[in-house]
């Protein structure tokens, strides 16, 4: 699988598969605006992605805020996740469960990326 695509299949009432409807879709369909994708982190309403920047996208059910674009309406393509009108970024991983998501974000010195480089 291409990390720059994202298929899914289903129950989609919230637009959790992220093509732009709330339609159920019985055949896989490719999720709209989004690129370089890392890991996917789903449950039943919504889906959260990890691109390859650190960038954290979500799409689907968002009645207690849990996609973190700044509102309480339910998306049906990916918005950024945000913090203070900022996009997150250079986050490690992912995780929700029933109305939060958890993103990791690992701090490390100058001296620990140089040395890792090496």
């Amino acid at each position: 699988m291409q990390k720059e695509k994202v298929w899914g299949t289903g129950y989609n009432g919230n637009g959790q598969l992220g093509i732009g409807n709330t339609t159920l879709q019985t055949l896989p369909q490719q999720m709209t605006s989004i690129s370089g994708i890392k890991e996917i982190s789903a449950k039943s309403n919504n889906t959260y992605m990890l691109t390859e920047g650190g960038y954290v996208e979500g799409v689907g059910y968002n009645y207690y805020s849990q996609l973190g674009d700044g509102s309480s309406t339910d998306r049906t393509t990916a918005v950024y996740t945000k913090t203070h009108q900022t996009n997150m970024y250079q986050m490690q991983n992912i995780f929700q469960q029933e109305k939060t998501q958890y993103l990791y974000q690992e701090r490390r010195t100058q001296k620990e990326i140089h040395k890792e480089c090496m």
